[in-house]
Order: C-alpha cells, then structure tokens, then sequence
C-alpha cells in the first residue's frame, strides 16, 4: 500500500560514482544501475580524466553536467589514485551523499545526505522526478542561463497571490541588457500579475535582501551561531555554520506527538543592540514537495468538488492553516525561562534551490547574554544550510525598480502589459514549456558600489494533478483540519517508505 501512494513516473537517469578532491578527479559510469536497500550494482566504467573532470571540478563545467537527468553518488572516503572499482556493486556505507540533477530545470535539485534521509528516501527522490512546484526563474550573463530558483512557493489559489523578490546572483548584462526568463517546468497553470528587476547598489562588503515585507535589509558584519541543536539534542553547528550543502533538515526517527521538528540556535549578544537580523540560506525538501501530491492524492473521486470548497475560504483562513501545519519556517525567540514566543516566519521557498532570506529581530524581549532563537517546522519540510545573524548599523542602498521593455513568450508575443502592474491582467503559463524572456535596460553602477539583483514578482499557480479513483475516507480528511495533522501523515508516509524493500533499475 504505501508503494501505491508514491508517484509513479520514472524519467531515466544516468548514473556516476565519484570521488571527491582527488588530484585524479576519478569517476565511473554506471551502466545498467540497479539501486538497493543495501547497495549499487551495475557495470562501472572507469572515466578519463576529461568526462570526470565535468563531473567532480570546475564550475565552469556546470553547463556540461546539467545537461542530462543524473544521479551522482559521491564516495564517502578519498580514494588513492591508483584505486579502482571492482567486483559487481558498491554497499550504500560507501557513500555519504547523492546529487540529483535535472536537465529540464537545467540544475542539480539538491545533495542529500545518505545518514539523514536514508536510502529508501534517496530512491524515492530519484524515481520521482515530479514536481509540484511554481515558475522557475533563470538568469542570463555572459557565461549563459543559469537557474535561479522559484517564486512565489505556496500561493496555490488566488487568495494566496503574495509577492517575492529573488535573489539573482547570476544576472549581469549582455549586450547592455539584463536577461531574465520565467517558465513552467511543472504541470501547472502558472498566473504572473507582475515581474520588475530591483536594482540595488549598496557599499563594497555588504549585501542586501529583501525581507517578505519587501524592506531592504543590510548585512555586513554576520556571525555564525555559537551553538545550534535539534529537538532531539543532536549537535548541529557542523551542518548549518556555513553554506556548504551540508544541511541539517530534521530527525527521521522523531516521536514527538504532532511530529514537528526545530532547530535551537543561539548568538552573542552585543551590548546596546535593539535589533538584528537573521539570515538563513535554507529551501523546502523535496520530500515536502512529493507529499503534498500525496496529500491531494487522498481526495479520491471528490478531489475537484473538495479543492473548489477549499478555494471559497479566505486568505487569512488558509495562511492560519499553513501555520497550524507548520508549513512555513517559524521563528521563535526565548522571552523567559522555557518560554518562547513567535516573532516570524519564512516563506516556503520550494525544493529546487538554497534561498537566501532574512528576518529583523526586535531584541528588545530577550533574555541574558545570548539571543537565542527556534526555527520551526513539520516533519521532513525544510532543509537549512546556513543560518547566521547581524546586528550592524543599516547603511543607506540606492533602488531601482524596473519595468520590462519587452517579454517575449514562447509563441514569439510580446506580453508585457500582463506584467507591468498588480492589477489582475495576469500572464498565464499553462503548459509545460511555457516560458517569456524578459529584458531590462542595464542602468551605470553607481561609483564604488556593489551591485545586487532581484526579480520583484507577484502571482499564483494551480496545481494540475489527476485524481485518483477510490472513494475518499472524508473521516479522515476531517482530520486534516488538525494543528499538526499534515506533519504526522509525512511522518506516517515516511515510515511506510522506509519499510519498503528496494530493488529498482533506474
């Protein structure tokens, strides 16, 4: 039964071993792969050092190695040069982490760490490939179109339409111009009702992001936590100190009753400080993003009469859900002796890319010489990489917003007055390939500046999605209506996959 539950797509993948920061850049190819619950089998080819080096080195290789579906399996242990593979697999103990990569999207969806999420998980991320995401954002510079992230995570019905502003580390001009692209990877009908470029330029050694209010926020002087554990005691600092794609994202084995999972981080406290902000790099998990599909899966034949009563609550009523589920990443700050109070939230920031954001803190509540914060969430839902905080004076940035001067969709028609303005013309995606480019002029940086990049979108997306067949069990969708309830089923759906035994061909 709980294989029944998962979806049942299978999008081909090609399969290498590597061994990480050997002078040889070694590689395998893996023909025939055939992933267990105890090991890789298969064929191994020893790769010349050319074919390796895309797979192992050089960030200039990104574009090679992202142009075909891969799964990556990275040896735990260095190898000596002169080693090789023998015999007919490898056991999972060899490996410490898996890099799926998806050609569509044209990035790797993630790492995972194989002593986190377990190898039943590891295959069931790679034998569903589906996405139920929003658009995808791409930027382009000299070097080419590299994939961004998405926007706008969550707002699945027009109640939810909210606004985002992402980061776009990779945009810079060609031929006088910024290039951004938005498109539909997923089955979706994706609605955009506004796309400008914020141009920020702000002093050398600063950055900036945007919190969801949509207020500038400076960083120049982060500090990485002096201590941080889980609900369960374990030590976290090794995997959230930097941005390393060593993240910590929750305890698999976690009894707690609502099945709700945090992470405890503390930091110094200056003196005289009224305020700070925390800054986390940090993105949904992709099992988050497959649940969700289980989730609608469970309305049966009644799944379009049940999503059309859903889409008649309010805004506020479905945030206040969310919440209940713990869907977005609470922040909490200890006010008292086991007292904690909630000062915040992170928006759902979608599985396919690490997404800088941050929050400013009133400090004004805490306690003693350390600020110490909880970062919330359900079972299995986020992943964080990196969690930091600044307490430096806010410096001064200069802002552009700017308008499209074209949006050329893919049937070569030019959309930009469904994206000019939050005013209801909405562009609509419906299909998968859907895509507009949209250029920018590229106004002169400021003298002694940097700069820094955002796309400022508004919209929503619905989610397209087959209902199954059987009667739904409305007793136990009432359930659902529960604080908590959506983190107990991932917890149940992840137990009955763990209990699977794995024998698949990929």
């Amino acid at each position: 039964m709980a294989a029944q539950r998962f979806p049942r797509n299978v999008e081909y993948l090609d399969v290498y071993v590597v061994a990480p920061n050997t002078l040889s850049n070694m590689a395998w190819r893996v023909h025939q792969p055939v992933l267990t619950n105890d090991s890789l089998k298969g064929r191994f080819e020893r790769m010349n050092d050319v074919e390796a080096w895309t797979l192992v080195g050089a960030e200039k290789h990104r574009e090679l190695r992202e142009q075909q579906n891969s799964a990556l399996l990275y040896l735990r242990d260095t190898l000596d040069s002169s080693a090789d593979i023998q015999g007919p697999g490898l056991p999972m103990s060899a490996f410490s982490r898996i890099e799926v990569i998806d050609a569509d999207v044209g990035a790797s969806i993630g790492f995972f760490l194989l002593a986190v999420v377990g190898i039943a998980a590891v295959v069931a991320i790679i034998i569903a490939l589906t996405k139920e995401s929003c658009p995808f954002i791409y930027a382009y510079n000299e070097e080419g179109c590299h994939f961004e992230g998405e926007v706008f995570s969550g707002a699945v019905s027009p109640q939810l339409q909210r606004h985002d502003r992402l980061p776009l580390p990779h945009l810079g001009p060609v031929d006088g111009r910024y290039r951004v692209r938005v498109a539909n990877k997923a089955r979706e009908i994706q609605r955009t009702d506004l796309a400008e470029l914020l141009v920020v330029d702000h002093p050398e050694g600063s950055m900036v992001l945007f919190d969801r209010d949509g207020s500038a926020r400076t960083i120049s002087a982060p500090v990485e936590p002096s201590g941080a554990t889980d609900q369960s005691g374990r030590d976290a600092m090794a995997l959230i100190a930097s941005a390393d794609d060593r993240a910590w994202q929750g305890d698999p084995t976690n009894d707690r009753p609502n099945a709700d999972e945090y992470l405890d981080v503390s930091f110094p406290r200056p003196q005289g400080v009224a305020s700070g902000r925390l800054v986390i790099t940090a993105r949904n998990t992709f099992w988050a993003d497959q649940l969700y599909g289980m989730f609608l899966d469970e309305f049966g034949s009644k799944a379009d009469a049940l999503r059309e009563r859903m889409q008649k609550r309010t805004a506020e009523e479905m945030r206040q859900w969310a919440r209940e589920q713990y869907l977005p990443l609470s922040v909490s700050m200890k006010v008292g002796p086991d007292r904690w109070e909630r000062i915040g939230q992170f928006e759902l920031a979608g599985p396919m890319a690490w997404r800088q954001d941050v929050l400013e803190i009133d400090l004004s509540r805490a306690t003693g010489e350390r600020i110490e914060l909880r970062l919330g969430s359900g079972f299995m839902f986020w992943q964080i990489d990196a969690v930091a905080f600044d307490t430096s004076t806010q410096i001064p940035v200069a802002i552009q917003r700017l308008q499209p001067d074209s949006a050329i969709d893919q049937a070569g028609r030019d959309v930009r007055a469904s994206m000019l303005f939050e005013d209801g013309d909405l562009l609509v995606q419906p299909a998968v390939g859907d895509a507009v480019e949209l250029s920018f002029r590229c106004p002169a940086p400021l003298a002694g500046m940097h700069r820094s990049l955002f796309l400022h979108a508004a919209g929503h997306y619905e989610i397209l999605r087959e209902p199954r067949s059987h009667e739904p069990d409305m007793r136990y969708l009432r359930g659902f209506k529960e604080p908590g309830a959506l983190s107990r089923y991932s917890r149940e759906r992840w137990n009955e996959l763990g209990s699977l035994t794995v024998e698949r061909a990929l």
